[in-house]
């Protein structure tokens, strides 16, 4: 009996340490302990205890400047890995379709090869008139 109570304890210690990863976004690069126990709810005490341990497995880091905290090099490396391993392609398609049906435009994802452009990935616009890409990897001069 003991051991699932002890199993939800670290099934939320782990929810919120997530929750604390989460907030920091392109608007909150920086927080404390304050800020961060008053966007989720917790007590400071608690914050403390889970920043100090996402510090010691260098998920956060503490700012040079102020008492404040920043996403660490683990949360680099995790990101890495998954864009590794992630086809550039499936995440793009999605936003390529967003972006023509507000445009209502063809939309092109390019990389660059050398002094060429390459397109990998593109959405025809749905007009009758219109730029149409058929050929895969189309190359063309920049």
């Amino acid at each position: 009996m003991g051991s699932s109570g002890n199993e939800a304890n670290n099934n939320q210690s782990v929810s919120r340490a997530l929750e604390i990863l989460t907030l920091f976004n392109g608007s909150s690069s920086e927080l404390g302990i304050s800020e961060i126990s008053e966007k989720l709810g917790v007590n400071r005490s608690t914050v403390t205890r889970l920043v100090s341990t996402l510090k010691q497995l260098n998920y956060l880091r503490k700012s040079d400047h102020n008492a404040k905290y920043r996403l660490g090099e683990k949360v680099a490396e995790l990101a890495r890995v998954y864009y590794t391993n992630v086809n550039i392609t499936q995440l793009a398609e999605p936003i390529l379709k967003e972006l023509r049906d507000a445009t209502d435009e063809t939309v092109s994802l390019s990389e660059l090869k050398g002094t060429k452009g390459q397109h990998i990935l593109w959405v025809n616009s749905k007009k009758r008139i219109r730029m149409v890409i058929e050929e895969k990897y189309l190359t063309f001069e920049l």
